[in-house]
């Protein structure tokens, strides 16, 4: 699982490799992405109600099939890829030959069981639909949440697609200084940067170097993960 910089999986801000049993697996995945990704609250009556970009049931689904429909008789990596404006779910088990994803949508296909103890398992800890129903409501659920997704078949393995609706681009729109601009690009290169160090870089004094970064933190392209040991998180 991975965060990366940019929609390039080349920069990576996060990184975390796990092991374990599917059913474990499957929770620390879903928790990942639900850490990573933007959120917003809104009022309902007299409640808060906190909406994630990204539907939590489609992409639980989604890691749950990954688990279910992948082969496990040669090397088995999953593979989560969180990027600024999309999230990939990479499943190392190839797509049904001759079928793509919406055909299971459209039409009453018969589900297509790889595992069937590992479906079986998923399906009474009531983590997955039967009767190829866990397609439908993705699609469903994307579809009125207005939630752009796509797929990339290979020939060993299955890419589902998040298209996240409150990426990073708009907020390329907002003014920065020049001073902002370098800094962003200093952070870029190595987002774990102290200030000490960027004050050297730019000839700048650590108070400036502090009032620089609380902007863009405020213009929302950077976030601090952690304390003094932590990172930026850069968002654009």
């Amino acid at each position: 699982m991975a965060v990366f910089a940019t929609d390039e999986k080349m920069t990576f801000l996060d990184i975390n490799r796990v092991k374990g049993n599917i059913i474990d697996l499957i929770d620390i995945a879903s928790n990942y992405v639900k850490e990573k990704i933007l959120w917003k609250a809104d009022i309902v009556g007299m409640s808060r109600i906190e909406i994630p970009e990204i539907p939590i049931k489609s992409l639980r689904e989604i890691i749950c099939n990954s688990f279910a429909h992948a082969r496990y008789n040669t090397f088995t990596e999953h593979e989560i890829d969180i990027h600024p404006n999309k999230i990939v779910i990479y499943n190392p088990g190839a797509f049904p030959i001759g079928y793509n994803p919406e055909d299971f949508v459209n039409q009453n296909l018969q589900s297509m069981v790889r595992n069937p103890l590992i479906l079986d398992t998923l399906y009474l800890s009531e983590d997955v639909e039967t009767y190829s129903s866990g397609l439908k409501k993705v699609y469903s659920e994307c579809k009125e949440k207005a939630i752009k997704i796509g797929y990339i078949k290979y020939q060993d393995g299955f890419a589902f697609i998040f298209n996240r609706q409150n990426g990073i681009n708009h907020l390329t729109n907002k003014t920065l200084t020049e001073n902002e601009k370098k800094m962003l690009s200093l952070l870029k290169q190595n987002p774990k940067t102290p200030i000490n160090e960027l004050s050297k870089k730019t000839g700048k004094s650590s108070r400036t170097i502090q009032r620089t970064l609380n902007n863009l933190k405020t213009k929302g392209y950077i976030e601090r993960i952690g304390g003094t040991k932590g990172y930026w998180n850069i968002t654009v």
